[in-house]
């Protein structure tokens, strides 16, 4: 691909072989700047792709750069019409019924005591629940909330 990418005129041969390497190497923030690049030049789709792979390698490193990869896949997933492609898939965390209600309360903005008088629980166990949910999800705390449960929407 390399090869090719000398030979080509334009820049969507290199960045296709710069793609196909940091994707090899699983490179999370190579994926994250080919994305960027790719929607740079309209392409969406690729870009999408991209920022799914980067998204996908920052959650298991639990990086903070996850809610960067989480906007640009959900910006540029937006954009295209109902896109489908293996690449798109973003590996979704599994959460139980109880953290994913108290992850949306959470996440619109209800605090932990208001949380645990509605659902009969302790503020505690409600932290708890967080702390578990922060760490399935990659993230730091309420502040990413929103963008990483919008991005564990997996597109069928």
């Amino acid at each position: 691909m390399q090869a090719l990418a000398e030979v080509v005129d334009g820049p969507l041969a290199p960045l296709a072989a710069t793609y196909a390497r940091v994707a090899t190497d699983r490179d999370a923030g190579g994926l994250l700047a080919v994305a960027e690049r790719y929607a740079a030049l309209g392409l969406n789709l690729h870009g999408a792709e991209a920022a799914a792979g980067a998204f996908n390698r920052l959650r298991q490193t639990r990086s903070s750069r996850i809610v960067d990869a989480a906007r640009l896949y959900s910006t540029l997933s937006d954009s295209c019409d109902e896109p489908r492609t293996p690449a798109l898939v973003v590996s979704r965390p599994t959460l139980s019924p109880r953290e994913h209600q108290i992850a949306r309360l959470a996440a619109s903005g209800v605090s932990s005591k208001e949380i645990a008088d509605r659902l009969y629980l302790s503020a505690r166990t409600v932290d708890n629940h967080l702390r578990r949910v922060y760490a399935k999800l990659g993230i730091s705390g309420r502040g990413e909330l929103t963008t990483a449960l919008r991005a564990m929407v997996q597109r069928t």
